[in-house]
């Protein structure tokens, strides 16, 4: 299916879920470089999402979880979403928009690495075997093949999908604009990148030191979760089944920072999403 672009956060008709509580789960992760597991559980708590046909949005280890009950929808002939979540310590509802605005969000080719050709309305990122004629420019990467979004964001919560199902090796996340942009990156929160990503065998989270992430089902696409607000978070869902696959919680970036999409993989592509298939109306 031919997929939208990123879609910035502005006040449209909504979706509200209902919620009841769930049971207790729990899940498993793994710190690199060393031979210790340890096991993290899942009280019930918030859920952020539920789609249609009954699929369900499930927590991280250690995120609380309440499940969906029923929905009521007010669409008012627009598509859009409100996701409500219960904070685990303070039992206050937060609310994230998904709407439909006017304009798409897409990459930034001047950003983009040599070998990155952007296509398909600045939606398609292609890793070429052989770099392009482009222009040198201070904001392009010029070691590491990624590229950064359009726009940057400072405020407000944002969602965006990115199809990785050609690439088995990529890294997704965000990124601050003063990022160094020659050389090879290092990605951690400490250099100004928060990414989860895919070594063609394992998924990790670009912490530092990088954390294992344990998946159930391999991800066709990534969703991410920018929430900038007193409390600054990122989340990465995987979409095949809308699980959490990680979050990274009070975050320490200021300013604007950006989508960023990593692929190192040649002759793969990497498409950035907006709407599934079955949430078309």
């Amino acid at each position: 299916m031919e997929c939208g672009g990123l879609r910035p956060c502005t006040p449209f008709p909504w979706i509200h879920w209902e919620f009841q509580p769930a049971s207790r789960t729990e899940g498993l992760l793994e710190m690199p470089g060393t031979q210790s597991k340890q096991s993290l559980s899942v009280q019930p708590g918030p859920l952020l999402r539920s789609l249609p046909g009954g699929r369900e949005l499930r927590p991280q280890p250690g995120a609380p979880c309440i499940l969906p009950h029923s929905s009521k929808r007010r669409l008012g002939g627009q598509r859009g979403q409100t996701l409500s979540a219960l904070s685990s310590s303070s039992q206050a509802h937060s609310k994230l928009e998904l709407p439909s605005p006017a304009f798409p969000f897409v990459s930034f080719p001047d950003t983009a690495h040599p070998n990155l050709s952007i296509s398909e309305g600045q939606k398609k990122c292609i890793h070429e075997p052989q770099p392009q004629k482009v222009p040198p420019t201070p904001e392009r990467f010029d070691s590491t093949v990624c590229v950064l979004g359009l726009e940057g964001f400072s405020s407000g919560k944002h969602y965006w999908e990115v199809d990785v199902r050609s690439s088995t090796d990529w890294d997704l996340g965000v990124a601050r604009k003063a990022i160094e942009r020659k050389g090879k990156l290092s990605l951690s929160p400490k250099y100004g990148f928060w990414a989860l990503g895919w070594s063609g065998r394992d998924y990790w989270a670009k912490t530092d030191p990088w954390t294992r992430v344990m998946v159930k089902k391999k991800p066709q696409k990534i969703g991410i979760y920018l929430s900038y607000q007193e409390r600054r978070e990122v989340t990465f869902f995987n979409v095949t089944d809308m699980s959490v696959l990680f979050t990274f919680n009070d975050c320490s970036f200021s300013g604007e920072v950006y989508p960023f999409f990593k692929n190192s993989q040649k002759e793969t592509a990497m498409r950035i999403c907006s709407l599934r298939e079955d949430e078309r109306v």
